[in-house]
């Protein structure tokens, strides 16, 4: 057993929003030959165009979660459009995969009010480093951001819809198993940490716990 999957080591939950997108593919290539799992929270309207690529993330071991239908700001929605935002996408990913789960959820933005997470009905997760993936295109960046910022329960925001940060994550894959990381989803960190998920509250990580 190496030192990167061996209990009690350090984990990181390695998630990627906005997709699927023309890069998604190549990114689970990459993941598939480093034997790394990861957690994507999809976009309803590009999962409705990627149906492949949602079923081989699942297939794969990866988690599905979900980011809403189309990225609006869900604190200036009404309860109505919240439900649609996110009851629809539920149907798309279900849809594709034929068994209906309970997704996560990342709020686009990171944005949300005490009122929404009361009607979401769904654990709301953020992210513990944020590689500003979206804002530097550049792969050695996004690499340097994710390694120089991790940590053992972390959860670090990427976008699969860039093809720069396919690069950079991979690079530093490398470079965080070498340092003893292995990579989980968002449900294996905190299942692995003995922590409940609840609908309606907030996670930004998820620290060691004493429990494996």
């Amino acid at each position: 057993m190496t030192a990167s999957a061996k209990k009690g080591g350090k984990l990181i939950a390695l998630t990627f929003d906005d997709g699927p997108g023309p890069y998604t593919n190549r990114l689970l290539d990459g993941l598939a030959e480093r034997g790394v799992k990861a957690t994507f929270f999809m976009v309803g309207q590009n999962a409705k165009n990627y149906s492949d690529t949602v079923r081989r993330v699942y297939r794969e071991g990866h988690q599905i979660a979900q980011h809403t239908y189309d990225h609006p700001t869900l604190s200036t929605k009404s309860d109505e459009q919240v439900h649609w935002q996110l009851d629809t996408t539920d149907d798309i990913l279900n849809g594709h995969l034929g068994m209906n789960f309970n997704y996560l959820l990342r709020p686009p933005y990171g944005d949300y009010s005490k009122h929404t997470l009361s009607i979401i009905g769904k654990p709301a997760i953020i992210w513990s480093v944020d590689t500003l993936d979206w804002k530097y295109r550049n792969s050695n960046t996004v690499r340097d951001n994710i390694v120089s910022d991790a940590f053992d329960g972390a959860i670090v925001l990427m976008h699969d819809i860039h093809s720069t940060t396919i690069d950079g994550a991979l690079m530093a894959i490398d470079i965080l198993k070498e340092q003893g990381y292995e990579f989980v989803t968002v449900n294996e960190l905190h299942r692995r940490r003995g922590r409940t998920l609840v609908n309606g509250e907030l996670y930004y990580s998820c620290k060691p716990t004493g429990t494996d």
